[in-house]
């Protein structure tokens, strides 16, 4: 065992996923702290020199998204909301991410980043993958036990969002570490989504079950045949324009055609507002219009759509992103993230990561999909995995063509 590489997998797991009912939030923060500066430490020599080399374009966009992240949370670190019932008593308090917090956000992503390029120069990608997929499925399998065990829905990591998505992260980081799939690898990664499909089944999370079923298409059924479309840059932003722009604006039209009428009401369930996402839309463009910039803060934006009588969220991945970070920060993101998918264009073996950010690019239109496990995941596709043969990278290349 690599035991810095190991330590430095958990450490990124940690700060990112981690998450536990119950416990101390104090203690947890002051853990997570002391956790990232052992890490900052242990991993030093990766902040040297990052505007030079391959890289410096990524690291440029990178220091430009987290300097919007810092500069919104700074400006927004007083905000609060009290929900207060009619006669007085205070039922809710929400306050704003705290600017040291933000700053320990900042400094996350940004170690991770440089981190995953260490990696890729050292070669020891596939060391790190293996750790970071190892944790990510212990810790899915311990939210999945919970949740069959339990009759209500005080799940123990997390609301059934993330309690779901978590096994969609899992058989991402399965399909990175074995991007060729023998009989045996097919019967696992079948049973991964099967598994994935029951836990949003008992949850009631109909987006997960779409996100499983579009895993196992993307993977068992149209891998060859879309994988090079898939590399391009420009198909996700045009996925991007589709998904969260037009079907935005052009939700009605939608609505009244007679197949999505069948598909929303007698497939899914959901009353023909998508559980008044219809109204959400109609009232978070006037809180966009107060901050339009660089947005309310990161993880401010439940706080700000509640307070406004918007809802929980935004239920628009793009949307939801905005009224975080802004206009700003959604475009420096998207152009970190369409830099990283122009430098994966080689990397065959990336395509689970390039899955999974199309998977969560079709969800974005109806949930809040682009948020930092969103980012944390797809910033991935910086990795490469070493331990796959150059016959089998050839054997994808070839059945490309």
């Amino acid at each position: 065992m690599n035991g810095k590489i190991f330590f430095s997998a958990f450490v990124i797991f940690f700060e990112t996923f981690f998450k536990l009912a119950g416990v101390d939030f104090t203690l947890l923060g002051r853990i997570s702290n002391a956790l990232l500066i052992l890490f900052v430490c242990l991993n030093f020599s990766i902040y040297k020199n990052i505007f030079t080399g391959e890289y410096k374009k990524i690291n440029l966009l990178t220091v430009i998204w987290l300097l919007i992240i810092l500069y919104s949370g700074y400006v927004n670190q007083h905000l609060f909301y009290d929900s207060v019932s009619w006669n007085g008593e205070l039922l809710d308090s929400m306050h704003s991410m705290r600017f040291e917090h933000v700053v320990l956000y900042v400094l996350n992503f940004f170690s991770s980043i440089l981190y995953y390029q260490y990696l890729k120069r050292c070669n020891k990608c596939a060391v790190f993958l293996k750790y970071f997929m190892a944790i990510m499925f212990a810790y899915a399998a311990i939210s999945n036990i919970n949740v069959l065990i339990i009759s209500d829905s005080n799940y123990l990591v997390g609301n059934k969002f993330y309690v779901c998505y978590l096994n969609l992260y899992a058989i991402t980081l399965y399909c990175f570490y074995y991007p060729v799939f023998d009989k045996k690898k097919v019967f696992l990664f079948r049973t991964f989504i099967l598994i994935s499909i029951l836990i949003a089944v008992k949850t009631e999370c109909t987006t997960a079950i779409l996100g499983s079923l579009l895993m196992y298409c993307f993977f068992l059924k149209l891998r060859y045949k879309f994988m090079l479309r898939l590399y391009d840059w420009k198909t996700f932003l045009y996925g991007l324009i589709f998904f969260d722009v037009i079907f935005f604006f052009f939700t009605m039209t939608f609505l009244d055609n007679p197949i999505m009428r069948f598909i929303i009401v007698d497939v899914f369930g959901e009353d023909m507002t998508l559980t008044g996402r219809l109204d959400i839309y109609a009232a978070v463009g006037g809180l966009l219009a107060e901050c339009p910039l660089w947005g309310f803060g990161v993880n401010n934006a439940h706080m700000m759509t509640v307070m406004y009588g918007v809802g929980s969220n935004a239920q628009n991945g793009i949307l939801n992103y905005m009224l975080e970070v802004g206009i700003l920060g959604v475009v420096a993101s998207f152009l970190l993230l369409f830099e990283m998918l122009k430098k994966s264009k080689e990397n065959y073996g990336a395509y689970a990561m390039i899955c999974f950010t199309y998977i969560m690019l079709v969800l974005s239109s109806i949930e809040i999909t682009f948020t930092t496990y969103f980012f944390a995941m797809s910033f991935l596709l910086l990795l490469n995995n070493e331990t796959v043969e150059d016959s089998e990278i050839m054997d994808i290349k070839y059945q490309m063509q």
